[in-house]
């Protein structure tokens, strides 16, 4: 699942190295930081290659400053090799949301299991449109599994019925 959400500090800015990183460059520097941050969460281990250009022409600014943020304030820090670098806090941050991803993912698949389905995304259980890896596989779930209680504002809907996403 691509992640396009992360928690991070709402006081983040007053971080000793946060502030010691505006003295120099400014909200220049600070929105370098976080995009920087962003560009981490999104690859699949956090770490981005330390190509200053290659990252400067993605952010549309000036290597020397990519670089400096990078290097001097503390706030990233370096694989063995020095070739890749990462935020801790953010690799924290994540792996716990990854650890709770891959827990709820778990329990679906019990929950697909327990009702005799082996791939629900793949086989699109009870979905009109049946295309893989559709949403409407969580509501087919959530009507047509039995000894479930119908949520509020499901009046009209039995056992068996499937209301499809906007996506279907």
């Amino acid at each position: 699942m691509k992640k396009t959400y992360f928690s991070h500090e709402a006081s983040a800015r007053n971080d000793e190295k946060c502030i010691a990183l505006r003295m120099v460059h400014g909200l220049s520097g600070y929105g370098a930081f976080w995009c920087l941050i962003e560009r981490l969460m999104q690859e699949s281990d956090y770490t981005s290659v330390a190509d200053y250009n290659r990252i400067a022409f993605d952010l549309r600014c000036d290597a020397a400053l990519i670089k400096a943020v990078v290097e001097d304030f503390g706030l990233f820090t370096f694989t063995e090799n020095g070739e890749r670098f990462y935020s801790e806090s953010l690799m924290r941050r994540m792996l716990k949301v990854d650890e709770i991803s891959a827990r709820r993912s778990e329990v679906a698949k019990q929950k697909w299991a327990a009702i005799g389905v082996k791939d629900a995304n793949a086989q699109g259980v009870g979905c009109k449109c049946k295309e893989i890896g559709c949403k409407c596989n969580a509501i087919a779930y959530k009507f047509t599994h039995k000894g479930r209680k119908e949520s509020k504002g499901s009046k009209g809907r039995k056992e068996g019925n499937v209301v499809p996403t906007p996506d279907c």
